[in-house]
């Protein structure tokens, strides 16, 4: 377990003595929470996991127990456990709270008696998927790490773990009344006595008292007091030092009658898993350090908001127009004509006559609605001058994305009629300009997949000019992995969609 030094301790002690207004933290690092947030904050099992699947190797890694993302490795069970190719593991490491120090220190009264009352804790270490399988062995690629992996590392069956999304810090009510239940923070990751924004906490409240994952919880402490025991030497020590300061013990400085003075709340949290008696808590507002031994409760979920626009609002019929919405805390949300939609957006549309569109976004604080109408105008009679066609539309129609294979930049068989009808709409309009961007999913580094972009772009302008359009209407970039058309999941039916050339416009 991790000690904190003097300096460490002195420091945030300033705190106490600082005028009331505090610069809160706040972890706005992503809308979502990030595969970071989700795959490596640990966890408290309620009973051990099966240590029976783990790792026992590595290729080519004689004398070598400590391996790296894309590393072979190999697992100690084959088809005779029924392991098949393409099976996904997650990697995780057991480890136990260390009290055998010559000096142990607990940042709270029982906290070691805590921790081990409501489970066993394990380290996410990243996710492997099987490549080769033998008879009693297996062969997999690791395809994400939190931490280096190591020989005996334990694996268990991967599950795709539900991705929550985090809420505005504004409306944060520093001085919001008790809910219950109440619980404790236990520790933080990598048994730290102290977490701050962006850190997971253990708190020993769980599925079983009504958490699951995407709650709000909210950290408090009773006033000028923390369990914290590093810090309560530091606070008596300074007021034996105050003139005046009374000596027959009304100021609560203990813990016995520390609930003479109101509550802080210092900050809150959303839930990223949820065990029966445990949960997993990424802090992502913080008004001071929180302190293994601070409170916990759960917040009321916050009311969605909704917010719809369509430009232009006005257009001649055939022309075309983009609808763009965004909401906050909501779990479903539905637009009048184009169905249930992502929390965030946009689409082109061509409507033929006037349209509003009504966005409904719900979730557990209740609903929002907003609307936005779009005017369609019949396009101007023959004796009058008629405007030119909407290339945009018509490019639109016309050059659609095609799709590439796992690590590769061949083009497939089925882009050979997307290519057809982009090249053919091209030859039409030579003074056209396109943009070719090569885009990658997630797997793998940013430099190698800047170049396995930009062979994805280059080899589409290849097959573009070999069906006649003009090399000088093209134009070729490598976007890389760096902008994502799926996220919302790991499975391969999203990573798909960000393997793609994608043809933009340019003016």
């Amino acid at each position: 377990m991790r000690k904190l030094g003097l300096a460490a301790l002195v420091g945030p002690m300033l705190w106490f003595f600082l005028p009331p207004t505090v610069n809160a933290q706040v972890y706005m690092g992503s809308e979502k929470a990030t595969p970071k947030n989700v795959y490596c904050s640990g966890f408290l099992a309620g009973s051990p996991l099966s240590n029976d699947l783990r790792l026992i190797g590595s290729w080519d890694a004689a004398g070598r127990l400590i391996y790296s993302q894309f590393d072979y490795v190999y697992i100690n069970k084959g088809a005779d456990a029924g392991i098949h190719v393409g099976q996904r593991y997650l990697i995780v490491r057991r480890y136990e709270f260390d009290f055998t120090d010559p000096d142990p220190i607990e940042a709270f009264p029982k906290q070691k008696e805590m921790f081990h009352a409501h489970g066993t804790y394990y380290q996410d270490i990243g996710r492997l998927e099987v490549v080769a399988v033998n008879d009693t062995t297996s062969t997999a690629l690791v395809t994400e790490i939190c931490d280096p992996v190591q020989m005996g590392d334990i694996l268990i069956p991967f599950e795709e773990r539900p991705v929550p999304t985090f809420r505005p810090p504004d409306g944060f009510d520093r001085f919001a009344a008790a809910t219950s239940p109440q619980g404790t923070v236990i520790i933080a990751q990598d048994f730290v006595n102290t977490a701050g924004q962006g850190d997971a906490v253990y708190v020993n409240i769980g599925s079983s008292d009504g958490l699951k994952v995407g709650d709000y919880l909210r950290f408090w402490r009773w006033g000028r007091v923390t369990d914290f025991e590093g810090y309560k030497g530091i606070v008596r020590g300074q007021w034996r030092h105050y003139h005046g300061v009374p000596r027959d013990g009304y100021i609560p400085i203990d813990t016995k009658t520390r609930n003479r003075l109101p509550r802080e709340l210092i900050g809150e949290g959303m839930v990223v898993h949820a065990d029966q008696r445990s949960a997993t808590v990424i802090v992502s507002l913080s008004l001071t350090e929180i302190h293994a031994g601070d409170f916990v409760e759960p917040q009321p979920p916050q009311p969605p908001t909704a917010d719809i626009t369509v430009v232009p609002d006005r257009i001649v019929r055939g022309q075309m127009a983009t609808v763009s919405w965004v909401t906050r805390s909501a779990n479903q949300v539905d637009i009048s004509g184009l169905g249930t939609v992502t929390r965030r957006g946009t689409e082109n549309i061509f409507p033929t006559q006037t349209t509003t569109f009504r966005l409904t976004a719900s979730g557990p604080g209740g609903s929002a609605e907003d609307s936005a109408t779009i005017t369609v105008v019949e396009p101007p009679t023959p004796q009058e001058p008629t405007r030119p066609p909407d290339i945009s539309g018509m490019f639109a129609q016309n050059v659609q994305d095609i799709f590439f294979d796992f690590n590769k930049a061949d083009i497939r068989a089925d882009a050979a009629s997307t290519l057809q009808r982009a090249a053919t709409f091209l030859r039409q309009h030579p003074n056209v300009r396109v943009r070719i961007e090569g885009h990658c999913d997630e797997i793998g580094t940013d430099e190698y997949n800047a170049e396995l972009g930009q062979r994805r772009a280059d080899n589409t302008a290849a097959a573009l000019i070999q069906l006649g359009v003009n090399s000088n209407q093209l134009r070729t970039v490598s976007i890389g992995r760096s902008t994502q058309f799926c996220a919302e999941s790991m499975d391969e039916s999203c990573r798909q969609l960000n393997r793609r050339a994608h043809f933009e416009l340019e003016r």
